[in-house]
């Protein structure tokens, strides 16, 4: 294929005299990439059985090049892949497809800046990181250094996604509780330290954090929630019932929890936390992008409140994967879990003294930088508003029909969970063990089957139906989800998922084995 060395680099390497040649295969991936971007249908579905066998091979001794390798690539993966920029992907709202931000992601890429220095290996990447985190500390109300003397002003890192964002968010806490345990190791007992999180919403990386840094995931108190949020007379009743033999490590809350997208009392839970020195911190993964409309940002009250706070940029605003942050009221509580080489990071705008767990650092920002520079916050507020509405629209029209039932009774930011309810089970006051088992089956069916023909998805899970009149209150349901960020879905779009349900409802209703048992129980 090659004739030597030098042609395998001049055709395969970026270089200073093949310009021609490297922009024909870029634009023909470009071209791929645009093509998948495009697609409506969300997935053309295989197995995980076949995809293995099919893309499974042995290390390629000799290479196929560039277009070949490229055909293999669209055949084999991106046909097989799930299209979250599908205007009917609507499970999460990480569409990933606006144009600024995919510029800023090539355009990182080609840069190949690494933030674990600032000086040599990322000067300008590391003033645009800290440019990018000031804007959002700036957005959700947190005080701002205008003129940083080092990194440790700068109040927040970014990292690879919200998983790691709030085990960085846990290290704090545990420095915060127990100065000194980065350097000496845990010198106290792990089983009596607790972390508060709400009951049946929270997120499995907080537990999970607490295993990874030597606490234990098991060491968590569940605070009773209603309609989704902390209810606060319990917090207070736990932290009486424990703070007397445990060490109350931190009290977590949600600005849009991950499934119903559920805003907390930040203030009652901060005048709760301040007065019993507990670290409080708010995982805002999704909410925080209220900040970025005038008209909602009131409905995410006094986030500011919170000692630490994660964001997910790249779930709710239109970026390419990844880009997570972690942010904290007082920039200087990163100094406790600052780390630092001999051979680097010892530069005084360098990220990487700040940064747990990741050595080399891409320079993601880059895609923020660019989305908030190209549409400025008052368009993204703009878009932020019209996905909020659509989910409101959608609500309201569920709650008018009988087939349905809406479980998030308040519409937060843009998720609707929901039910079909089977013809039999209409009109029921309470479901008996067996019923609600049909009602959690037909849903779960429902969302495997739109999946599986790629014409729609949206999300299940399971969840506790947590209002206070609620029909099955207090039992764990397997509702679907809508939750879109695809500024190209249009409201005709959600009435053809919705329609598409209530089609495959009433095909279960007849065909599922399950139900038809259940059908005759009712009869008889």
């Amino acid at each position: 294929m090659y004739k030597d060395i030098e042609s395998l680099i001049n055709e395969e390497f970026i270089g200073s005299d093949n310009t021609n040649e490297t922009i024909k295969k870029l634009y023909l991936a470009l071209e791929e990439g645009l093509t998948f971007k495009q697609r409506d249908k969300v997935v053309n579905y295989a197995s995980g059985e076949y995809l293995r066998e099919s893309i499974h091979e042995e290390v390629p001794e000799h290479g196929k090049g560039f277009e070949e390798t490229l055909k293999i690539f669209s055949e084999d993966i991106a046909q097989y892949s799930t299209n979250f920029g599908s205007k009917n992907f609507m499970a999460f709202p990480d569409s990933g497809n606006a144009i600024s931000s995919v510029a800023g992601a090539i355009l990182g890429t080609f840069l190949n800046q690494n933030l674990i220095n600032s000086k040599h290996c990322g000067p300008a990447a590391s003033a645009i990181e800290a440019t990018v985190i000031s804007w959002i500390r700036s957005l959700i109300g947190y005080d701002v250094k205008n003129n940083p003397n080092d990194i440790f002003d700068i109040g927040g890192i970014v990292v690879t996604g919200g998983v790691l964002a709030n085990a960085t968010a846990m290290l704090l806490a545990r420095e915060s509780s127990f100065p000194g345990t980065k350097e000496h190791g845990i010198t106290y007992d792990p089983s009596k330290v607790k972390v508060f999180i709400p009951n049946g919403i929270d997120h499995y990386s907080v537990r999970a954090s607490l295993g990874w840094i030597g606490l234990g995931e098991n060491n968590v108190v569940r605070i009773k929630t209603n309609n989704y949020k902390i209810c606060l007379k319990d917090l207070e009743e736990k932290i009486e019932e424990y703070k007397s033999t445990h060490t109350i490590m931190a009290v977590v809350a949600y600005a849009g929890d991950s499934r119903t997208m559920t805003i907390d009392n930040f203030e009652g839970i901060h005048h709760i936390t301040s007065k019993n020195n507990i670290w409080f911190h708010v995982d805002a993964c999704h909410g925080f992008q209220y900040t970025f409309s005038d008209k909602l940002k009131e409905k995410l009250g006094r986030l500011d409140l919170a000692d630490s706070i994660t964001i997910d940029p790249h779930k709710v605003m239109f970026l390419p994967y990844n880009l997570s942050m972690v942010l904290t009221k007082k920039p200087e509580t990163f100094r406790a879990i600052s780390g630092s080489s001999d051979l680097i990071m010892r530069e005084e705008n360098a990220f990487g003294q700040m940064t747990p767990f990741l050595g080399s650092k891409a320079f993601w920002s880059l895609k923020l930088w660019f989305l908030i520079k190209s549409l400025g916050v008052k368009n993204i507020g703009k878009l932020i508003e019209r996905r909020h509405q659509f989910a409101k629209n959608l609500a309201d029209k569920l709650k008018s029909d009988k087939k349905f039932y809406v479980l998030n009774k308040e519409t937060n930011i843009n998720s609707v969970v929901f039910m079909y309810i089977p013809s039999y089970l209409r009109g029921l006051e309470k479901l008996d063990s067996i019923q609600r088992e049909s009602l959690n089956q037909i849903n779960a069916k429902i969302q495997d089957v739109m999946f599986c023909e790629g014409s729609f998805y949206v999300h299940t899970f399971a969840i506790p139906d947590d209002g206070i009149d609620s029909w099955t209150q207090g039992e764990t349901l397997q509702p679907l989800r809508y939750m879109c960020g695809n500024p190209t879905t249009q409201f005709s779009d959600i009435e053809k998922m919705i329609n598409r349900v209530t089609e495959l409802g009433e095909e279960l209703e007849v065909n599922y084995q399950s139900v038809k048992d259940v059908i005759l129980r009712a009869a008889s």
